[in-house]
């Protein structure tokens, strides 16, 4: 539905009545509503409408703060001023002025542009610009719709077949008027053919009204359209529907119910009576270090307050308006005030940091140092207020300042004292140490000052002082090392021994000793040799014999040669007089005898499968015969083979049985020295 309303809406406090009608009342609004800034009000009048009486709109002035000025119940939001809210109601007289507007009394009553229709191959309105008055549009064209009237469903309607020319009156009826007075005009409207549904227009005195309405595009469905109209000077109105759609097909409608109302306007008013504390909380802090005294100021932006509660936050409350609290502790304090008047309240808040700890604190550039090296020492100390600085630097020193560097001149552990203290004053300290490290002391130690080519020797640095790291370098390349060492020298000659030491706090030290390498004496007995016992004498002696060297021979001679008669092993010490000592033996083998063994298993082992008596102490064997008897006195083996393998334990390839047998062996030594030997020989299986 259309509503046009814009004529009037200046006119909310005018209430304009019929007479002999009456308007709508408007009830349950009181005149005065007492309520708190910034709550919500709900308002609830009731319209009553006597007769017939048909309410058209309802407007709430001003608007701001309504949840809604155009429903009768809007919640309004209180704000910090008083002020007064309007109703104003549109309604509509319960008296219809349009005669046969349902057309019950059919062609009565009204005029139209449009000639009834006269009838056709379609019906009684097969053509264009012809209306009829009927309760079916399909019985007057049998294309048109069936549907029934607005009023009831079963009653008359006017259905038209339109024309294509604009302005044309489809109904008319002139109507008497009141001057001055608003009118409300009203039709139902259906379309009877969907094609180009119709365009229609109010009209009165000749006037267009209100702008074109438009059917709806299905059929058979009512739609109503209003226009309100001002009558002025006037006493009578000559009131058409117009039609305004050109289209050469369809502008096929149905109108039913058609109303001509005197509008009347009716509004009451209500006063919001506002209470506005709008308190606000005003502080200023005295700060302690023990305790902080905070003054409180309540000040109303609105209406004086009758009644304070404070809440400090702290466990405590007051109640007068501008209290002064202490605070016995530091901290985020949440106080809050509420004040009250005529039964309305008004909460304030505020947070009172009262938080002003002096927190001592301050950093070293490092925590050791090297005798005369600087350290700097910076304050971190934190708190809201101002400080002052102040340092005990442990030496007897003191100085001031937020920064400062000093040089501590002998090495020891120091305690610096830091003291900062705010405009309160109120004072904290810290302590921290500081490790001043002597300035290094290196030396290189040996374990032993005589070194011979080839040993080795424990190499130690020597330090006063901690280090981290140690690199030794023996003409070879360095190499990093701990603080004592193992090293061997295999080169004779003078070596110059570098070390590098590597402090955490202090400058690396390196230093240098050289050492002198001593070769060692050349010794040679020569090549083992043999000796016939009893026999010449043999004489040993070293092959580079120097005389500066001294002898210690294995049979206690200290003689740079000596002679022997007896086999054995002999060996020789040769130390040169940086005591370097060499030594070197000689095996003298005895080369006039062999060695006969008592036993031998021949059972293919490996171990002990021949009898043969000749052995590498038996050297200078020249020639050789053996002979093996049974215990029958029975020649079961011979040989004269100087290089063979010996007995195998065999007769004729037959092995011989465990027992005891003889042998006979006939020797000569070195071409001169002939040797006989007779013994028993034990065989093991």
């Amino acid at each position: 539905m259309k509503l046009t309303l814009l004529l009037f809406l200046g006119l909310a406090a005018l209430t304009i009545t019929t007479k002999g009608q009456n308007c709508v009342q408007i009830q349950n609004l009181p005149d005065t509503i007492n309520a708190c800034s910034n709550t919500t009000v709900q308002l609830n009048p009731v319209i009553a409408t006597p007769g017939q009486l048909t309410t058209l709109e309802t407007t709430w002035a001003p608007t701001a703060g309504l949840s809604s000025p155009s429903v009768i119940n809007p919640i309004v939001s209180v704000g910090t001023t008083s002020g007064m809210y309007t109703l104003t109601v549109t309604a509509l007289t319960p008296g219809n002025l349009v005669v046969n507007g349902d057309f019950s009394s059919l062609y009565s009553g009204f005029s139209s542009g449009y000639t009834v229709g006269t009838g056709g191959s379609f019906g009684q309105l097969s053509n264009a610009a012809q209306y009829a008055v009927t309760t079916d549009p399909n019985l007057v064209h049998n294309l048109f719709s069936s549907f029934g009237d607005h009023t009831s469903g079963s009653g008359e309607m006017m259905v038209v077949n339109g024309a294509s020319t604009a302005n044309v009156d489809v109904w008319c009826q002139t109507i008497a008027v009141v001057p001055n007075t608003y009118y409300d005009f009203s039709t139902w409207i259906a379309t009877a053919y969907a094609q180009s549904p119709a365009i229609l227009q109010f009209s009165i005195n000749g006037a267009l009204l209100g702008v074109p309405f438009t059917a709806p595009a299905g059929t058979g469905i009512w739609s109503q359209f209003h226009e309100v109209w001002f009558s002025g000077f006037n006493t009578s109105a000559t009131i058409c529907i117009t039609n305004q759609n050109t289209a050469q097909a369809g502008n096929d409608f149905a109108l039913d119910d058609i109303e001509f109302r005197q509008v009347c306007i009716v509004s009451d008013s209500v006063y919001f009576n506002v209470t506005n504390l709008g308190i606000i909380v005003d502080t200023s802090i005295r700060l302690g270090c023990l305790a902080d005294t905070v003054d409180f100021v309540a000040s109303n932006l609105g209406d004086p307050a009758a009644t304070y509660a404070w809440d400090f936050g702290d466990g405590t409350s007051d109640t007068v308006a501008n209290p002064s609290h202490i605070f016995g502790s530091q901290g985020n304090y949440n106080v809050t005030l509420i004040a009250t008047l005529n039964g309305c309240s008004d909460t304030a808040a505020v947070v009172i940091n009262t938080m002003h700890l002096i927190n001592a604190d301050f950093n070293l550039s490092a925590d050791s140092i090297c005798t005369g090296q600087p350290v700097q020492l910076v304050s971190t100390a934190s708190s809201p207020l101002s400080l002052s600085y102040l340092w005990d630097l442990g030496d007897g020193n003191s100085t001031n300042g937020q920064s400062v560097a000093h040089i501590y001149s002998s090495a020891g552990l120091y305690t610096i004292r830091h003291v900062v203290n705010d405009v309160i004053p109120c004072f904290d300290t810290i302590e921290k140490q500081v490790y001043v490290s002597p300035l290094p002391d290196v030396s290189i130690a040996l374990s032993d000052s005589t070194i011979c080519e080839g040993e080795g020797i424990i190499v130690s640095a020597v330090t006063n002082t901690p280090a981290m790291s140690y690199t030794w370098d023996f003409g070879t390349g360095t190499r990093p090392g701990e603080q004592s060492i193992l090293h061997a020298f295999d080169t004779s000659g003078t070596v110059n021994i570098i070390l590098s030491v590597d402090y955490s706090v202090c400058p690396g030290v390196t230093v240098s000793r050289s050492v002198d390498v001593f070769p060692y004496p050349r010794v040679d007995l020569g090549p083992d040799t043999s000796i016939c016992p009893f026999g010449e004498a043999i004489r040993l002696s070293n092959t580079f014999a120097d005389p500066a060297d001294a002898y210690f021979w294995s049979t206690g001679e200290t003689t740079s040669a000596i002679d022997v008669r007896h086999h054995a092993r002999y060996w020789v010490a040769v130390r040169s007089p940086m005591g370097c000592t060499t030594t070197d033996s000689i095996e003298v083998l005895k080369s006039c005898y062999i060695n006969i063994p008592n036993v031998f298993s021949p059972n293919n082992d490996g171990i002990n499968d021949h009898f043969f008596p000749r052995q590498l102490l038996s050297a200078n064997l020249s020639g050789f015969s053996m002979k093996i008897f049974n215990r029958w006195g029975q020649l079961i083996y011979e040989t004269n083979r100087i290089d063979g393998r010996g007995w195998d334990g065999k007769f004729n390839e037959k092995p011989q049985p465990q027992g005891v047998y003889v042998y006979l062996i006939e020797a000569v030594i070195g071409n001169k020295y002939p040797e006989s030997y007779q013994g028993n020989i034990t065989l093991l299986r």
